[in-house]
């Protein structure tokens, strides 16, 4: 049994100095990946790789993905070309990944002068920006949301002369999988929440505004409905907890339900 510890541990080993050499790769050439894993209704399959590479035109980026298994073995990479996007999340269904970006046309843009920054803060644009793509690598489709988010009026500059543009989202985006079904994907904006239903060929199924406004958003699926976990300001520390349920077959939404207990007292939620 010692030895089959032993063994183990340096599979582990092993497995994170491959995925820590890939990274530290990538770091030297000046190259910037993110690092994410791959589940199923929380069990984990796989590994993806986005990595941002070198500038290919004056509002765009090369870009690649790169699909691994549990055992960091690369199965799949698509490269592809895009506007500057900010990777969030991934789900996996039926043999399909949808991955989630933050798409936006001024935040952290680089501009050549003041007068062009500010020209973007008017003409800010932000987006959700859903890519589902096979084990292959293929993207078989896409998706784009438009989104309210806070820009900053003002610039930051990381080095001499360089105007970057700023702003805000209220919450990463969040996309879940729906067994034998598709995909949920959930985002926060400045003045309204919205859930996104699709199925494994990237289509949307439904849209649905969420009008509750709460300090905190999560998201969660199991079978065919999704559920939103709320984290509402609340006098009483660690209270202020409820969840919003939608069958994701029809959109139809469930009772709001107050976690609290039979006494009326307020449940801490530990974990969803």
């Amino acid at each position: 049994m010692k030895k089959s510890l032993i063994a183990s541990f340096v599979l582990l080993c092993t497995c994170l100095c491959h995925a820590q050499t890939k990274v530290f790769k990538e770091v030297s050439e000046e190259i910037s990946s993110h690092f994410e894993t791959i589940r199923q209704d929380n069990v984990l399959l796989g590994y993806l790789v986005f990595t941002t590479l070198e500038k290919a035109s004056a509002d765009s980026f090369n870009y690649k993905l790169t699909i691994m298994d549990e055992n960091l073995n690369d199965i799949g990479t698509v490269n592809f070309r895009e506007q500057k996007l900010h990777f969030q999340s991934v789900a996996f269904e039926q043999d399909i990944l949808c991955v989630s970006y933050f798409k936006s046309n001024f935040c952290n843009v680089e501009f050549k002068s003041r007068k062009a920054h500010k020209e973007g803060f008017e003409n800010a644009k932000s987006w959700v920006f859903l890519q589902f793509l096979n084990l292959e690598g293929k993207i078989i489709g896409t998706s784009q949301v438009k989104t309210d988010v806070w820009y900053d009026k003002a610039h930051y500059s990381p080095k001499p002369k360089t105007y970057y543009g700023a702003g805000r989202q209220k919450q990463a985006i969040q996309v879940k999988n729906l067994p034998n079904k598709g995909f949920a994907c959930f985002f926060r904006e400045e003045t309204k929440n919205t859930l996104l239903i699709y199925n494994t060929a990237g289509q949307l199924t439904w849209k649905k505004p969420v009008t509750d406004y709460a300090d905190y958003f999560g998201l969660w699926t199991s079978g065919s409905n999704a559920y939103l976990l709320m984290k509402k300001k609340d006098p009483i520390p660690d209270a202020g907890y409820e969840l919003l349920g939608y069958s994701t077959s029809d959109s139809t939404t469930f009772p709001k339900y107050t976690l609290k207990d039979k006494q009326g007292n307020p449940l801490k939620v530990l974990t969803f």
